[in-house]
């Protein structure tokens, strides 16, 4: 369809009425645009020829960031695959104006030429969307032709432009890139990289993200980055690698268009609520056996990195333009998850696949009622609405889990064979080493719940086979039989296998492990399933890891039983410890951190191994992303000589007792209840004193904290108070602190900046020096 006059003076009537004073107010204007766009933009009821015929009939228009003999070249590709259509070539200019100042000039948050640039480049952006719209609207384009326009900043007035034209006009478009900026060497693009306020511009911009652009790379490591890093549509990507003179860039381009036309088909946002609210129910699941196994009377189970609605990246919380970033790895990590699900199925017709993306890609578009609290580090602050998307009330594991429910629905689940994890330790360091604990336990008779990741024989063989062993004095190479079992002295606890009985990528499910056990090479684990030392618990669990609410009634009554038998759950699923969070049971897990995310969380360094012991109702990381504890400090507090007097003098149980009475009810660092406990009884004279908090609000959103006393009456000493201020420059706490303590000679007590003068987006607001920000606004200091 024609591109009108009356719909090209509505889109520069739109632009030129926006508030654009700052980067920031750009920023929100173009989440705003994002949120509100048509989805696809270019949306099409007809067929892949009519398609075709209009591209003949209006033509294409291309365009680059320089002048490219491939652009030239593209041309004879595009009449190729399109007999009789016209290519209106449009050439750029030979520099962009505002290059040196984006790029080659440092600026500073409130300086002369960061106040000055967001003006030009705004008035920039909009002289080209006038000039280029018009001419499209003179020529006819059909479908924007575009090389590296959105992955090479050498124009950024023109991107923006492009984008404006391509949703606003409703103009398909195919995006061709050889490589990207963070492929250069060269370090111009990153200059300004400390004013997220200015960068997420460019991280926004290059690649664009539209169910109505098709971005074809020259390699599958591109696309892959294109998909994780950047939060692109599987469906949307895609790799061509060929020159635009070879013979098959014809038929390459037609495949191409066919599935853009696929992207093109109208959306049904509405078709998801069904699918979400009944996925929230089985989230939300309440019994008696999961209000033993999660006491959640003053915290809430987090079954996963954290609920995507609130920032998780502690750059987020710093930098308010950062969040943007955040968005995109989220989308990227659980859109990589759909393609690695579509990918393990032998054949999956075009058609489907892009049902089952575009399905997960519209997860992150429904949205439904509006927030009615705005909590200051949410994603709905960050953006300055009340928009409420289900899929932030998720985990990333839940989403994965809804995702992996949508595969079954749309593609099929059938059975993926399990891979076989030859996870092994051997000699290496661990990061995290709790394998004394591991080791006694396995040495009691107690029950053993296993939630395995992959196939994994090493772990049926830790797990199941060597306790008997030890037990019967066997060594490793003689066979268990049933002849030997029987001499044991006492029935051997039960090993229950909780497999869930849909696939989730390559994890291993109930009917698989059934499978495996008629192999001749596990006739010993037969022989334990068989005799009922082993058994299999099926789950009905969507999600990665261990997801407690969604295990399903009967799986929940057999780990109750575990629980209440004193029994340990052991997992080797990478996502379990990240979502057996605050299980009232003893939890070992065992695996690698592979993920960044995973490894913050657990506080070691990405790729390491671990043993980790977690005691019952303790959950391991607190805080996070400013943790007051990871799971290595809390490995470490376990190994501490301050726990191992403890118990020596009130034995393990009774220490470990107290420690799940404090995390349930208070959440205190491990190592602080330790110190508490040894100093229980010992008296102290101490004039301020910190204890930690934790609970629920009425909307169900838990907090915590700590409160500080200080003591008033009755003390040695009156208090004495210091109000200080520095005129001519701005001062942190800290540096006030350094200041009293050095010309006076007394360590402030106390010490309070009443609240920061201003912040990162006030500054930019405002056009202050950045220097203002962490100023204090008050300052009381005791004398001591």
């Amino acid at each position: 369809m024609a591109v009108s006059a009356d719909k090209v003076s509505e889109m520069m009537q739109t632009l030129r009425s926006a508030k654009v004073d700052t980067w920031f107010d750009l920023g929100l204007f173009i989440d705003r645009f994002k949120e509100n766009r048509k989805v696809p933009a270019a949306a099409r009821v007809d067929s892949f020829e009519d398609f075709q015929r209009q591209l003949i009939a209006d033509g294409v228009a291309a365009i680059s960031v320089a002048t490219d003999d491939r652009l030239k070249r593209s041309v004879s590709a595009f009449q190729g695959a399109l007999p009789g259509v016209s290519v209106d070539i449009i050439e750029p200019s030979h520099s962009w104006p505002l290059y040196n100042d984006f790029f080659k000039t440092r600026l500073a948050r409130g300086s002369p030429e960061y106040n000055a640039l967001i003006g030009q480049f705004w008035r920039d952006t909009l002289n080209i969307t006038q000039q280029l719209s018009r001419r499209i609207e003179e020529k006819g384009a059909a479908l924007l032709y575009l090389v590296d326009v959105c992955a090479i900043p050498a124009n950024v007035s023109l991107a923006l432009s492009l984008v404006f034209i391509s949703e606003f006009l409703g103009i398909p478009v195919i995006h061709r890139s050889r490589r990207f900026y963070w492929d250069i060497a060269e370090a111009d693009f990153y200059l300004n990289r400390h004013l997220g306020e200015f960068f997420s511009q460019i991280d926004v911009l290059y690649p664009w993200e539209s169910r109505s652009w098709m971005h074809l790379g020259a390699s599958v490591q591109q696309s892959r980055r294109l998909i994780e890093l950047k939060g692109l549509n599987p469906a949307n990507v895609s790799e061509l690698p060929l020159d635009a003179g070879d013979a098959e860039f014809a038929g390459a381009l037609t495949a191409v268009l066919r599935r853009l036309y696929l992207q093109l088909q109208p959306n049904h946002l509405n078709a998801l609520q069904h699918s979400i609210e009944a996925y929230r129910r089985r989230c939300n699941v309440s019994s008696v056996d999961l209000q033993a196994i999660l006491p959640d009377k003053n915290r809430r189970y987090l079954p996963g990195y954290g609920r995507i609605g609130f920032m998780l990246f502690l750059k987020s919380l710093i930098d308010p333009s950062y969040f943007r970033v955040e968005e995109r790895q989220t989308r990227g990590m659980i859109l990589d998850f759909a393609r690695t699900l579509l990918e393990a199925k032998a054949s999956v017709a075009l058609e489907t696949a892009h049902r089952f993306y575009n399905a997960v890609d519209n997860l992150f578009l429904f949205r439904d009622g509006e927030e009615h609290i705005r909590h200051d580090h949410s994603l709905a602050y960050r953006h300055r609405n009340t928009l409420h998307y289900p899929y932030r009330d998720f985990t990333h594991q839940e989403l994965m889990g809804l995702v992996n429910m949508l595969f079954d629905q749309i593609v099929g689940n059938g059975e993926t064979p399990a891979s076989v994890d030859r996870l092994a330790f051997g000699d290496e360091p661990l990061a995290i080493d709790d394998r004394v604990w591991l080791d006694a336990r396995l040495r009691e008779n107690t029950p053993i719940a296993y939630f395995p990741g992959e196939l994994n024989p090493a772990m049926f063989d830790l797990i199941c086979l060597q306790p008997l062993r030890r037990r019967l004095n066997l060594p490793d190479n003689t066979p268990l039989t049933a002849e030997r079992l029987a001499q044991l002295n006492e029935d051997p606890a039960q090993v229950y296998v909780f497999c869930p009985q849909k696939p989730c990528q390559r994890r291993l499910t109930a009917e698989h492990l059934r499978r495996c056990l008629n192999v001749e090479a596990q006739a010993e684990l037969r022989l334990l399933f068989a005799g009922g030392v082993c058994s299999i618990v099926e789950t009905e669990q969507w999600t990665p890891g261990i997801h407690f609410p969604q295990l399903g009634a009967e799986a929940l009554r057999m780990l109750r039983v575990v629980q209440e038998q004193n029994g340990i759950l052991i997992s080797d699923d990478p996502d379990a410890s990240m979502m057996s969070d605050i299980a009232a049971l003893d939890r070992f897990h065992i695996g690698r951190a592979d993920g960044l995310l995973t490894a913050k969380i657990l506080g070691i360094s990405p790729g390491s191994r671990y043993v980790q012991f977690v005691p019952a109702g303790l959950r391991a990381t607190l805080a996070y992303p400013a943790p007051v504890q990871t799971a290595r400090d809390l490995s470490n507090a376990l190994h501490s000589a301050r726990y191992k007097s403890l118990c020596r003098l009130r034995g393990e149980a009774a220490v470990l007792r107290r420690l799940k009475e404090d995390a349930e009810s208070r959440g205190t660092p491990a190592l602080q209840t330790l110190e508490s406990l040894e100093a229980a009884g010992v008296a102290e004279d101490s004039l301020v004193s910190t204890q930690s908090l934790c609970g629920v609000y009425e909307d169900n959103c838990p907090w915590s904290g700590v409160v500080a006393g200080a003591q008033i009456d009755g003390a040695a000493k009156k208090w004495r108070f210091a109000i200080l201020t520095k005129a001519g420059q701005t001062r942190t706490v800290p540096q006030f602190v350094r200041t009293f303590r050095q010309e006076r000679g007394v360590l402030p007590a106390i010490a309070w900046n009443g609240g920061y003068i201003l912040n990162e987006e006030l500054v930019g607001k405002l056009g202050l020096p950045e220097s203002y920000i962490g100023s204090s606004l008050g300052l009381i200091i005791s004398e001591g």
